[in-house]
């Protein structure tokens, strides 16, 4: 028995391993939408309960069932190898067959055979396995209980692969890492043949369970608590991702939680649960013992599911409180997930996994495991799209549960209402269930807008006590809001301005709209976003008018439903699209003037694929000639090393690159790199008289608002040349499909950095002005000597008194307000252009007139004398 339970455990811990990488690798070729993510969780599933299904009969009717572990085993090690061919060429092939914008029947469709077609060989190996090993170990068994014991290890091997997966795939790569869980299982076929000659010439042996429930009524049961657990996991794993880091760790602590429970529940039983006995021996078994057993299990599976309406309320701010107990950092933000992910899931996982083991039980004598495992991922296989994708959008999250767990009680046997009294605490956990069940909450004297429940998502408008609105889609994430709204705008302005003339423009990436909004503002060109969340297009509206000025964009007003979508209703220009931004890259015809990369978080589960050299290849295919592609990094969410390692990622693609500051701000600063079409295009050049011939009069209004408003203000937002940004990134690690740093880097500068707002932006920005220089000659073409080296003098000035003025505001941030009134001061004095520094030395400076009136009053006098000097420069 010890060597069927290593073995079981290995193979666990190599199926949930593939599922893990086999499920980045269908994120990045179909997308990261609702169709992809649920479809790989159903396709797993069916594939097992086909595996199940079809093996039970030959594993029964074999005298040798060792061989055919092995077998299955070695299926699976080949195909796992084998998919590292496999499914990125049924990707390629998917993504044709789908295009660009699908029909959402047409997409579901496709991606569901498209994926079990890819991984039915593995699945159905892994699902046929439990049967052809439950009589290996029938034949060594004393007692009959074999099923509990090895759907434990094989359950925690499945942990451990989770576990493993995750670690591995950061210094290996998912590539790597998908060939060694096809190893782990061809090792496990090798580890077959020695219970080959163990259990060779023992009989096999039928164990039954006393009194078990008719065949109908116990597929009935197999099939609902299948559909009911995955169920469960589902709506508890989409709710704790509103309130959790949202991060890679984050799913798979979460996913392990939830295996873990069920491994221990299933290892209970192993020890507590009701024996089989072989046919016509004595037993003691009662009905009691065994019907009576699975009524409580049922009943506290009940009980488990109204509990969680009563925690998942509080699910963020224990997490909070525990990450903040343990000291912070990543180890942190780690162990407060998963105590927070077992306080929810652990209890109910224990009793899915006792659950499924005696039902298994029952089902072995006559239909066989196999036929039980079937059964019950069959119901699981259909959750995923039925509960998300129906349940959730039309009646949310707390209303799924609380009829969940209707639906476990109506699965008790008549009149088990009074000798299961789990069951009746259910029912008062539901009427006793807070009735304002918000996962997501506005902050301290705001209000929630909107809310729209998405089938991976639930988005919110909240607005503060200022009337500020934010777009939130967890409670870590601001995607944007009317705060924002200058640096938004300027995000779409400024690669619009230095494209010589942009008739077609791609945002990836909508938000709360303001930067496809200022794109629009552009008389001759034609905007296309894309969001992959519907939800997000659907509360548009109530960032109107900020999000597009009168004239330019009106969004419809909010509709109820959470897929309507929000179109501009006064502009033909603004085309609006739900779809995984990296697909619609790879599929659409189109070529573009601009492509704009939104900020993306970095830290966000998915968000990596968005900064590989694949990707950026892709995008550069998209260009049209002469075109610009321009990807925005929240400096404020990255630390040195990861711009280093974005940078080399960018440049490896785009060899002639520049980076610009999107708004002079170091809390939350922002750094567009900008490559070109072609590998050998030429950089950014125009002449001093290039802005007055470009900007149409009816655009420069607008322009004036965000801060653009002459040739300096725009030229100036160069941070760094081509060959500066070559010396940062030089010998920096490279952001590829296969090796995402990204993907396991970020969530630790995220974790540093969480609780306190803006604590790496100004670190950051200090490291990036220290390590870059400007050459204004690398953007401004000479072609008037004489005009151009007083232009030149000018914009010199402007970029020195810009850097001045951002370490002014670094110390700022940091509190040492005098050396930011100092730097202020200076930056004014360096160029009676740059007025930001005017500003803010004028407004520091009354600020500080209490506390310093002596060092505040000499600020005053200075900024008096630059007035009197440069009238019409400063103001």
């Amino acid at each position: 028995m010890g060597t069927c339970n290593i073995l079981f455990f290995l193979s666990g811990a190599a199926a949930l391993g593939y599922e893990v990488v086999a499920t980045r690798l269908f994120g990045l070729g179909l997308g990261c939408e609702t169709a992809s993510t649920l479809a790989v969780v159903g396709a797993f599933m069916a594939g097992t309960g086909i595996g199940a299904w079809m093996g039970d009969r030959p594993v029964r009717r074999t005298p040798e069932p060792a061989h055919l572990y092995g077998l299955y085993q070695l299926t699976f090690g080949i195909w796992a190898i084998a998919s590292l061919i496999a499914i990125p060429w049924l990707c390629d092939r998917a993504r044709v067959w789908v295009g660009a914008n699908p029909d959402p029947l047409r997409q579901w469709g496709i991606v569901f055979l498209t994926v079990t077609a890819a991984l039915l060989p593995a699945t159905a190996a892994t699902g046929a396995s439990l049967q052809a090993m439950e009589q290996l170990c029938s034949r060594l068994s004393r007692d009959g209980r074999t099923i509990p014991g090895l759907y434990a290890a094989n359950t925690a091997g499945a942990v451990a692969g989770i576990l493993g997966a995750a670690l591995l795939s950061a210094p290996l790569g998912f590539r790597r890492t998908l060939l060694a869980c096809g190893a782990l299982s061809l090792i496990c076929a090798i580890g077959a043949a020695r219970l080959i000659f163990k259990v060779s010439g023992l009989p096999a042996r039928t164990y039954q369970m006393a009194d078990p429930p008719s065949g109908r009524r116990l597929a009935i049961t197999l099939f609902a608590t299948g559909f009911l657990g995955i169920a469960y996991e589902v709506l508890v794993i989409r709710s704790l991702s509103l309130v959790l880091s949202n991060t890679f760790y984050t799913f798979a602590i979460t996913l392990a939680v939830y295996l873990l429970g069920t491994s221990a529940g299933a290892a209970v039983y192993a020890r507590t649960g009701p024996k089989r006995t072989k046919p016509g021996a004595h037993s003691d078994v009662t009905e009691k013992s065994s019907r009576g057993f699975l009524t409580g299990l049922v009943a506290g599976l009940a009980a488990c599911c109204a509990g969680a309406l009563h925690l998942l309320p509080q699910a963020g701010r224990f997490q909070t409180a525990l990450a903040a107990a343990f000291g912070g950092g990543q180890g942190a933000e780690a162990a407060s997930e998963f105590a927070t992910a077992a306080l929810v899931l652990f209890l109910p996982a224990a009793f899915m996994g006792a659950t499924f083991s005696h039902l298994a039980q029952m089902a072995a004598p006559g239909r066989g495991v196999g036929w039980a495992l079937a059964v019950n991922t069959l119901g699981g296989a259909l959750a995923p799209p039925l509960v998300a994708v129906g349940l959730v959008p039309w009646i949310g999250v707390k209303s799924a549960l609380a009829g969940q767990t209707l639906c476990y009680l109506a699965l008790l046997p008549n009149a088990a209402l009074r000798r299961a009294w789990p069951a009746l605490v259910a029912i008062a956990l539901i009427i006793t269930a807070p009735v304002q069940w918000g996962l997501m909450s506005a902050p301290p004297g705001g209000r929630v807008l909107a809310q729209r429940d998405g089938a991976l998502a639930t988005t919110l408008v909240v607005a503060d006590h200022a009337g500020h609105r934010y777009l939130k889609l967890h409670s870590r994430l601001i995607d944007g809001g009317t705060q924002s709204t200058f640096g938004e705008r300027r995000m779409a302005h400024i690669p619009l301005l230095f494209h010589p003339d942009p008739r077609r423009a791609l945002c990836l990436g909508v938000g709360s709209g303001m930067t496809v909004g200022a794109a629009a503002m552009h008389p001759a060109v034609m905007v296309t976003g894309v969001e992959l969340h519907p939800e997000v297009l659907d509360v548009l509206p109530f960032f109107y008018p900020e999000n597009g000025p009168a004239g330019a964009v009106r969004w419809h007003s909010p509709g109820p439903s959470a897929h309507a979508g929000a179109q501009p209703s006064t502009t033909p220009r603004l085309n609006l699209v739900t779809s995984d931004a990296r697909r619609f890259v790879l599929t659409t015809a189109e070529r573009y003037d601009v492509i704009i990369g939104d900020l993306f978080h970095p830290a966000s589960d998915g968000t990596a694929a968005l900064f590989t050299t694949e990707h950026f290849r892709a995008i550069r295919e998209r260009l049209a000639p002469g075109g610009l592609f321009c990807q925005w990094l929240p400096l404020h969410e990255l630390d040195l090393e990861l711009v280093r390692s974005l940078a080399a990622t960018f440049t490896a693609v785009f060899p002639h690159s520049v980076a610009l500051m999107a708004h002079f701000n170091a809390q939350t600063p922002a750094m567009g790199l900008v490559g070109f079409e072609g590998n050998n295009a030429a950089p950014l050049s125009h002449s001093s008289e290039w802005y007055v011939k470009r900007v149409p009069a009816a655009l420069l209004p607008r322009l004036t608002e965000c801060g653009l408003g002459n040739d300096l203000a725009l030229l100036g937002c160069l941070l760094c040349d081509s060959e500066s940004l070559s010396r940062l990134c030089a010998d920096a690690p490279i952001n590829t499909d296969d090796h995402q740093r990204l993907l396991f880097m970020a969530p630790r500068v995220s974790a540093t950095a969480s609780g306190r707002s803006g604590a790496l932006g100004p670190a950051t920005l200090a490291a990036l002005l220290g390590a870059l220089h400007s050459d204004p000659r690398s953007i401004v073409a000479r072609t008037d000597p004489f005009a151009s080296e007083a232009f030149m003098t000018r914009l010199s000035s402007y970029l020195r008194a810009r850097d001045v003025y951002l370490r002014g505001d670094i110390a700022r941030v940091e509190g040492r307000p005098i050396e930011a009134l100092a730097a202020y001061t200076e930056s004014a004095r360096l160029s009676s252009d740059f007025a930001p520094g005017f500003s803010a030395a004028r407004l520091f400076a009354g600020l500080l007139m209490e506390s310093d009136p002596a060092r505040a009053q000499a600020a005053l006098d200075t900024l008096a004398a630059l007035t009197a000097g440069h009238p019409a420069g400063l103001h």
